[in-house]
């Protein structure tokens, strides 16, 4: 999934896409996203999935192509998770004080959409904050309740690594 998401990065398209991006039998949109990137690994990467056999392209892709169907099913998520500007700064909540309360139960349609859209918004507060300015910023605090339903080692670690930002 990493190399799916750093293509679609670099071209510019949103999550949304990653669905068509891993359909096994669309080699031509691949093909053309392949060649727009600069990174010789991510190239090499996808030139030897597109060697692979149908079937054996659908056994790499169909667990990720499986979750990514069910947390797009939602209308709501698809709004979210499709737009191509960033309509949510997390950096300057930070940096203004301001607050941010998220109520993933009424957004989200099963358990599993849940933590990965609550894992997303912790992963985008984490880059947030370490993109802040260390002469102006202010301390900031992130409360995750029903943390458990979040909690691993990477957000530990993360969570950790923030103080030096200011977040608490």
């Amino acid at each position: 999934l990493r190399g799916t998401f750093r293509l679609l990065a670099e071209n510019h398209l949103t999550l949304l896409e990653a669905h068509q991006f891993l359909d096994v039998d669309n080699t031509d949109l691949r093909i053309a996203l392949r060649e727009r990137t600069s990174d010789v690994f991510l190239k090499d990467n996808w030139r030897e999935y597109e060697k692979l056999s149908r079937q054996e392209r659908l056994h790499v892709v169909e667990s990720s192509r499986n979750r990514l169907h069910r947390f797009v099913q939602s209308a709501r998520i698809q709004r979210m998770i499709g737009q191509t500007r960033n309509v949510l700064d997390i950096r300057r909540v930070m940096d203004d004080g301001q607050f941010l309360l998220v109520n993933l139960g009424g957004l989200a349609s099963s358990p599993e959409t849940q933590r990965l859209l609550g894992a997303l918004l912790l992963n985008a507060a984490y880059h947030s904050a370490k993109m802040r300015n260390p002469t102006r910023r202010r301390d900031h605090f992130v409360i995750v309740d029903e943390c458990g339903q979040f909690a691993s080692i990477d957000l530990a670690n993360s969570m950790d690594e923030l103080r030096k930002y200011g977040v608490h």
